[in-house]
């Protein structure tokens, strides 16, 4: 299950290259998630690091949350990718339609490791309806 879940991060990773060219934010998103896949654990801790400043918006905490949320699930640690995904939806603003997207997207990769296959439907139905009320397709076919 752990190569299909690599498999699917790396897809989705290749595929967010060129995704969020159009504002600084997803630019800086995008240069977060290249770290990712080179150097996960200092990232991780510089992503701790960042979320206990507190200096930095609540769309940043969810992103970043998620984020760590995806890097623990791909190192197998099932229960602070859980704790982070939940402390990700609670900081969720209800005015970004985007990072509702791309939270809802990766949250569903997380219900298909828990087997809740219907769960993870409905999810990936909630990202794509939120990237097309942010008006991102190049989101919304990532989230197909």
């Amino acid at each position: 299950m752990r190569i299909i879940y690599f498999t699917v991060y790396l897809v989705c990773f290749c595929c967010s290259f060129n995704l969020f060219s159009s504002t600084s934010f997803r630019t800086a998103f995008l240069v977060t998630e290249q770290r990712a896949l080179a150097e996960p654990n200092q990232l991780i801790e510089e992503l701790v690091i960042t979320q206990a400043a507190q200096r930095i918006s609540t769309t940043e905490h969810a992103y970043n949350n998620t984020l760590l949320a995806r890097l623990y699930l791909f190192k197998g640690d099932i229960a602070r990718s859980q704790s982070y995904f939940e402390l990700a939806q609670q900081q969720l603003p209800k005015d970004d339609d985007w990072i509702q997207g791309y939270w809802l997207m990766y949250r569903s990769v997380f219900s298909l490791e828990e087997g809740l296959l219907p769960e993870s439907i409905k999810q990936i139905r909630l990202a794509q309806n939120a990237f097309i009320q942010a008006n991102d397709l190049e989101m919304l076919v990532q989230a197909e």
